[in-house]
């Protein structure tokens, strides 16, 4: 679909998860019980997914397909 083979996928996947667990001490911290509790309602209000406390950036958005991989419905 974007041109690019698995391995590539997985580095630039990578690559996002290091930046952005090298951001953690400063820009992000894990909500008290309280804060999961909301979240976890908010998130279940718009997607009907119980217990889910966030999402990586806030979005939502459909996939055009299933990802052809061993773990794709995880």
């Amino acid at each position: 679909m974007f041109g690019i083979a698995q391995g590539t996928s997985d580095i630039y996947r990578d690559r996002v998860m290091r930046a952005i667990l090298k951001l953690r001490p400063t820009c992000y911290t894990w909500p008290d019980k309280e804060g999961r509790k909301k979240l976890s309602k908010k998130v279940m209000k718009k997607t009907g997914f119980p217990n889910v406390v966030g999402i990586a950036d806030g979005t939502l958005f459909p996939l055009a397909f299933e990802p052809e991989i061993e773990d794709a419905p995880d």
